[in-house]
Formats: C-alpha cells, structure tokens, sequence
C-alpha cells in the first residue's frame, strides 16, 4: 500500500509543479506566443523573445492583422520602426516582419503569411544582394509549396513555451532583468531591440565590431564571387522570386515597395574588391526592369524601388579609431547593420516625408545615371578616405596570398 501511495504523492507532485511552472510561462508569456498583458516589473520586457524571433513573429503577426507589414532579414528586424510617425492612419496597424537570415525566397514566404493573417494591403520589403548569391531552391516551382500544418505547429509552440524547462527557466529570467539596461527583446508590433548591440559597441568598440564584420563579410562575399566566377554578371536567375512576390501582390491588389537597403562604404568596397561590384550593378537593373514591366500591366497596384545604396553622407560615416571605446556612430552598428535612426530616414523618403537627400527612387529610363553617380561618389570617397580604402583592399591581398598557398585536407 505504502509504494501505491507514494506513487500517488509522487505523480500529484509532479502534476502541481508542471500546473504551476505552465500558469507562470503563460503568465510571463516570455515568448509572447500568448498575447499576456505586458506589466513592468513582470514581463514589460523580453529578453529571451530575441532569441525565438520566428515564433514570436508568427503569432504576434496574427494578433496584430496589419495592414501594412516590413519584411526582410535582421536588418529590417532592428532597423524599420512599425510605429513610425510618417506612417499615414490608412497604413496602420503596420507589423515589422523581418525574421534574421532571411532571404529572398523567404521574404516571399513572410509575404504570404502576412496576407493570411487578414487584412494586407501595403508591403515594404528590403532586399540585398548576398540573398541573390547563393540561391537554395530553383525559382519557379518550389516558391509556391505551403508551409506546413498550422495546427501542428501551434500544438508544438504551445508545448514548448508551457511544459519545457527552457521555458520555465526563461520566464524565471524575464521577471529578474526587467529594468536593467540595453535587454533583447521585440515589442508587440516586431521591432527588436537594439540594445544588446548597443551594448557589445560599448564594451568592444565600434572599431572592434566593424574589423570582425568586414572579415566576415568578406569571406562570404568572396566565397560566392568564386562560386559564381562562370556566370556571367547579369545572369541573376534569382530575380524570378522577385517576379513571383509581384505577381503575389497583384493577385491580392497589394501595394508594394522594394527598397535596397544601405551598406556602410566599407561593405560597398568589399563588394568591389571581391569582383562583384558589375553584378551588383546588374543587378539592380534587372530589378528596374521587373518594376518597369510590372507598371505597364493593366490593374496592376502601386510599385515602387527605392536604392540607398550608395556612397553618401550617411553610409560614408568615419569609423572610431582601434581602441576608442567612447565614441559611437550615429548610423551604422557595422557595415551590414543600419541603426533605427536612419532606418527612420529611410521610412520618411518612401514615405514622401523628407527632402530627397538620402536614396533614390530607381526606373529604368535614369538608372545608367544614377550608377553613374554611384561611381562618381565612389571615386571621391575613396580620395577622401585612403586609410579606410587601404584597409579593405589589404583584407583582399592576403585573402588571394591565402589561395595561393598550399591545399591542406583538414
């Protein structure tokens, strides 16, 4: 009788622990999968919420059911505000969707779930050209398949986010950071927080952190510029996805913006000095031209392409000194990501809210111009900065030394 008992205290013990740490994860809602009332000093921020961005935005985006959505990878994720003041009331509620790693073909993917969630009408979505590098699945066929059960999945967040211990121990965490300074978190329209690279740039250094992301970077690119040595530079097959998100939109009477986001001058010459600079050109033709052509299709909704890349008083801003830990960038974190700041810049230009002193808007008829003026900038950059210049172009010297040297299996 005794073991029976036992047993019984036992299974009633484990059953009132997994009630309460479930009452206390939806409580704190640390994922924000439940919608829970934010309350400070409990959960008013997330800091693990970061860290599970594709679940987060998943059920925030249906509870928010917005008319307006931003997609794109992490650059959009920390750098395009929802709440943005230039947005007019007929866009609103707008939902910032920008999911990191994310590429062209799960842009469209982000796309199609923002227009299920009920009332799309407008979509800005960012584009840069490493996502048109290394295409995963052939355009055409493949971008059109389904994303699964929902309900499955649902099932499953909801376990995780209740009856796991990771989520007890993240919701125990949420309660304890509250208050402190620079936490992760993404509040309920899909921005997330800047604050632990705020935090990185203070103890390292903006210097630190642009060194590393460049060395990254320019692997990468230089990776892909030996991948795609054989194709010539205007064969850009992953331009179709771009054909398929259109065609999305016009389906659905979706106004569209596309927007080339802006690279800091050291990205700009890492994709020069790795060969790809003709490709990045082209590419940004192709992209004209899939705009212009979709403009002259009768019924065809509002489109438009905006380039901010380019060399220009913003992207051009002087990088602190190796070893200066005090002074901080006003509008780059590295190369690759834009601070909110200008990403408020950005949002007022499409939106019709600012002078025309920063990106344009590209059409066919100007683009040879208007790379032209790209190049033109280039030149006297590059005259007025030899230090920054030198230093990308030594990161490529000893990347071809590197190739030179003997295989080794490893």
């Amino acid at each position: 009788m005794l073991p029976a008992r036992f047993t019984i205290v036992c299974l009633l013990l484990v059953t009132a622990f997994l009630a309460s740490a479930a009452a206390l994860n939806v409580i704190v809602d640390p994922y924000d999968i439940f919608g829970m009332p934010r309350r400070a000093g409990l959960n008013a921020q997330k800091p693990n919420a970061d860290s599970h961005t594709g679940m987060v935005k998943t059920y925030q985006l249906e509870r928010v059911s917005p008319r307006t959505v931003l997609i794109g990878s992490s650059k959009v994720d920390i750098g395009l505000d929802p709440d943005h003041p230039a947005w007019p009331q007929s866009a609103r509620p707008v939902y910032n969707y920008g999911l990191p790693g994310s590429g062209i073909l799960g842009a469209f993917h982000q796309l199609r779930r923002a227009a299920e969630a009920g009332q799309l009408r407008t979509v800005m979505i960012g584009l840069e050209l490493e996502a048109f590098l290394e295409p995963r699945l052939a355009p055409g066929n493949s971008v059109m398949q389904a994303d699964g059960d929902r309900t499955r999945q649902r099932l499953i967040d909801d376990i995780r986010a209740t009856l796991t211990l990771t989520a007890l121990f993240d919701s125990i965490d949420t309660v304890l950071e509250q208050g402190r300074p620079n936490l992760g978190d993404v509040n309920e329209h899909g921005l997330t927080s800047d604050g632990p690279l705020d935090r990185i740039a203070r103890s390292d250094g903006y210097y630190d952190l642009f060194a590393r992301k460049n060395a990254e970077i320019f692997g990468k690119t230089e990776r892909a510029a030996r991948a795609l040595a054989d194709t010539p530079p205007r064969d850009i097959a992953e331009l179709e996805y771009v054909r398929a998100i259109m065609g999305y939109c016009r389906e659905r009477n979706i106004r569209l913006y596309f927007f080339i986001h802006p690279h800091h001058a050291n990205l700009l010459e890492i994709i020069d000095r790795t060969g790809l600079w003709d490709r990045f050109e082209f590419w940004k033709i192709g992209l004209a031209r899939l705009v212009e052509e979709y403009r002259l299709q009768a019924g065809s909704p509002p489109i438009a392409l905006w380039d901010f890349a380019s060399y220009d008083g913003y992207t051009t801003e002087a990088i602190p000194a190796r070893g200066d830990r005090s002074s901080a960038l006003k509008w780059f974190w590295e190369p690759l990501h834009y601070k909110k700041a200008l990403g408020d810049i950005m949002l007022s230009r499409m939106l019709g809210e600012s002078e025309a002193n920063f990106g344009a808007e590209l059409v066919s008829s100007s683009i040879d111009r208007h790379l032209a003026g790209i190049r033109e900038a280039r030149r006297v950059y590059r005259k007025a900065n030899p230090g920054e210049v030198e230093r990308i172009a030594e990161m490529a010297r000893k990347a071809r030394e590197l190739r030179k040297g003997p295989l080794t299996l490893r």
